[in-house]
């Protein structure tokens, strides 16, 4: 029996002939537990208050991993995957706390105190306090988002449709509305909601030729994976893998490039290669370069090179 942490320092591989295999996926010094993950990889990157939901809900027990858990020091400590634009500043720096405050909202029974766990949290740029109001305030967005991302998954899971039929861009814009993308929402960008919708219009994006916004889904994805978990992630591997073949697809491979892509084409050029790259190194430590998950990425890696070489040598 093996322990859980949202921050494992172990996970279990598939070798031959079915035997399962630990493999560190950090380093363990002598002495130390060996845990490994009962969540899926990507769930890692959800909000600390959703992982102990989900946990509780399927193995009964509530998390108190360092992920989860407020710190000894009896400060709020911070949840990275759960992170607010600041109205004064307007930087992604107002996280929830994993020790949130209780609401102190006059009145009593059920309600009290509602939405107030941002209260009195300090952004970690500008230094500017949350108050009631804005606690609540910012909440019910992020409460309103969930929902609605609930139920598109819901209607799309019991084959109502896809994405692209259930969304039309006046509802695609209703969601970005809600997060910050960088420009508007008060939602993220350093929020796992704000993943979920890119997933969602990054298949939107790509279904209706409009590679430029695809592209710019998958680095905002890229980029919340990154900061969301701080280990190797093979979450993050996978959402790079996707990129790398996106940015390919979009040289031409495969696929006719687009003239209105022309102008990024230099940059896609340096991007595609690293990318896999970075991908095979994560998927390499953690699962070994036998292993499936590793192999598939190798192989498209030496296709894109051998690709772009002939590419360059076409061009030149």
């Amino acid at each position: 029996f093996i322990s859980h942490s949202c921050g494992p320092n172990a996970v279990w591989v598939e070798g031959d002939n079915a035997a399962h295999v630990l493999r560190a996926r950090a380093d363990i010094a002598a002495g130390d537990e060996v845990t490994i993950s009962y969540l899926e990889e990507h769930a890692l990157l959800h909000s600390a208050e959703d992982r102990k939901r989900v946990l509780q809900e399927t193995k009964l027990f509530q998390c108190s991993c360092e992920r989860c858990a407020p710190p000894a020091d009896g400060s709020l400590g911070k949840d990275v995957c759960r992170s607010f634009h600041c109205r004064k500043c307007g930087e992604c720096a107002v996280f929830h706390p994993l020790r949130p405050r209780k609401g102190k909202g006059k009145g009593k029974g059920k309600g009290k105190g509602k939405g107030e766990s941002l209260t009195g949290v300090a952004c970690h740029s500008c230094g500017e306090v949350v108050d009631v109001a804005e606690s609540k305030r910012i909440l019910k967005i992020e409460a309103d988002l969930e929902t609605k991302l609930n139920k598109l998954d819901e209607e799309i899971e019991n084959g109502d449709g896809d994405v692209t039929t259930l969304l039309d861009e006046r509802k695609l814009q209703g969601l970005t509305k809600l997060v910050a993308n960088g420009e508007t929402g008060p939602v993220g960008p350093q929020h796992w909601l704000c993943d979920r919708v890119w997933a969602h219009e990054q298949v939107w994006y790509g279904a209706k030729s409009k590679r430029v916004e695809k592209r710019r889904m998958l680095q905002l994805r890229v980029d919340y994976r990154r900061k969301a978990y701080d280990g190797l992630s093979a979450a993050l591997a996978w959402t790079l893998e996707q990129q790398a073949d996106t940015l390919l697809k979009h040289l031409g491979f495969g696929m006719a490039m687009l003239e209105s892509d022309r102008q990024y084409e230099a940059e896609m050029l340096a991007q595609v290669l690293p990318t896999f790259e970075e991908s095979m190194r994560i998927l390499g430590l953690m699962f070994g370069k036998e292993h499936e998950h590793y192999t598939s990425v190798e192989r498209k890696y030496k296709v894109a090179k051998r690709y772009l070489e002939k590419r360059a040598q076409t061009k030149s």
